[in-house]
């Protein structure tokens, strides 16, 4: 497996958007090692070991690999709306004890 890679070269792998523009957007706002690309043309090239673990697993030929990126980014999706509830929840709690302590307050 290689270390480096084209952004031309990652154009609609697993994770990766499906073409160079969007693939060096998305390198630059994560962050990802790069270093200038030799030969013609120039551009750069990214570190595998900086790609999404999608990418990287697909490029290294891990047949476990097989859930597209929306299913990848799910669980995280999934634990956001929940802790959300989980807040909004203790927050109704909280406001309905605190009303009814303010209730027993005005009665006695």
């Amino acid at each position: 497996m290689k270390s480096w890679y084209s952004a031309s070269e990652l154009i609609g792998q697993p994770g990766l958007p499906g073409t160079v523009q969007n693939v060096n957007a998305k390198a630059a706002r994560e962050g990802w090692i790069k270093r200038p690309r030799a030969g013609r043309g120039g551009g750069k090239e990214y570190a595998v070991a900086s790609l999404p673990t999608v990418t990287q697993r697909h490029l290294a030929g891990d047949p476990s690999d097989s859930l597209p990126t929306d299913q990848e980014e799910a669980p995280v999706s999934l634990c956001r709306l929940l802790l959300g509830g989980m807040l909004v929840w203790i927050g109704l709690r909280f406001l309905s004890a605190a009303q009814a302590l303010l209730n027993e307050e005005r009665t006695s």
